[in-house]
């Protein structure tokens, strides 16, 4: 599928800006809003910040881009794709995707509060170290 189908398939309108951003994340996936604007920059040199902002924000509500949160950083974005974990190095910040959906958790969660709760979506940041951060504190 190419972009403009999968935004469109997002019911999101194809615009140059929208189909850019989406390349971009494609390509680098885990991006700050301030590195995405960098990379788009390059292409796009009169695109605005807000543009950048606005086009993520219609993007994450539509299903097409998710946001990942991190305690005391700024948010990331990747495009949506199959339900997934991340693991985050706490030393060189590297965000690795984990291929484990986290509503198989689901059934203990409704258990353990009764069925009071029906989750239909989560996200999933295990914090650590890497492999390559703890050979080299050595």
């Amino acid at each position: 599928m190419t972009v403009a189908e999968l935004l469109r398939a997002k019911n999101l309108r194809v615009t140059p800006q929208r189909e850019a951003i989406a390349e971009i994340l494609l390509t680098h996936g885990h991006l700050t809003v301030d590195s995405l604007y960098a990379f788009l920059t390059e292409t796009h040199p009169s695109i605005s910040l807000a543009t950048v902002y606005k086009n993520i924000k219609d993007m994450v509500e539509k299903g097409f881009v998710m946001e990942v949160s991190l305690p005391n950083q700024k948010s990331l974005f990747e495009i949506h794709k199959e339900s997934h974990v991340h693991t985050h190095c706490r030393c060189c910040g590297a965000l690795t995707d984990i291929h484990y959906n986290p509503l198989e958790l689901a059934g203990d969660i409704a258990t353990l509060l009764g069925d009071s709760f029906s989750p239909d979506s989560a996200q999933l940041v295990f914090q650590g170290i890497c492999n390559t951060c703890k050979n080299t504190q050595k």
